[in-house]
């Protein structure tokens, strides 16, 4: 038992060391709606030919051969409204992020052998997926920062009514979905998105320090 204990503290000291670089987070607030449409091979001409025809904000989406760099196509989502989410840290600093009609993203980008415990569109981690996912197409963080603040922002949801009412808890999804963005295959996809999505991201959110 003993032995059992210190393993589980030196698990937990090596977690708190991993995970130290940014602050702890006070407080997020969202303003806007998550409302996204699924990509579709049969209807993605008419969505260009809406967004480009439109008097008020007219767009030119990519075309569907260019959406292959965004990833798996199956998985891409195209924002229709503003999304704008403030992370508030504990040393008083605030983070931006916003999030403008046109933007896409596949939240997650959680690999298919993780998504039998951890979906890709877990609703416990969709503002800290999209943020997550612009930081790795757009390098303002480090590799570490971007993949800590994903695993803090979904942690902050630890404890809201709902958020552990599936068979695997929040702590452990957030753990999870954290190694797989950590891991070599994550590396793999920062490399890659910063090269193929970086000018699309620039173009459709921003991402500020406010203070």
């Amino acid at each position: 038992m003993t032995q059992l204990m210190a393993a589980v503290m030196l698990r937990k000291k090596m977690m708190k060391t991993m995970l130290n670089s940014l602050p702890d987070i006070a407080h997020i607030r969202k303003t806007g709606f998550f409302d996204f449409r699924h990509i579709d091979p049969i209807t993605w001409a008419d969505t260009r030919e809406e967004f480009h025809t439109d008097p008020d904000d007219p767009i030119t989406l990519p075309s569907w051969d260019r959406l292959g760099r965004f990833g798996d196509r199956r998985d891409l989502k195209l924002m229709l409204g503003e999304l704008v989410v403030d992370i508030y840290f504990r040393n008083m600093t605030q983070w931006r992020y916003t999030f403008r009609r046109g933007f896409i993203t596949d939240f997650s980008s959680v690999p298919a052998y993780f998504r039998s415990v951890v979906d890709n569109d877990d609703i416990d981690m969709l503002l800290a997926a999209l943020c997550h996912d612009r930081g790795f197409s757009v390098h303002k963080l480090t590799f570490k920062q971007t993949n800590e603040l994903f695993y803090k922002m979904v942690m902050f949801r630890d404890g809201i009514p709902g958020a552990n009412d599936v068979w695997i808890s929040l702590p452990v999804r957030a753990k999870i979905a954290w190694l797989a963005v950590k891991s070599v295959f994550g590396r793999i996809r920062w490399a890659q998105n910063v090269k193929r999505r970086a000018s699309w991201t620039l173009a459709t959110s921003t991402f500020e320090k406010v203070r």
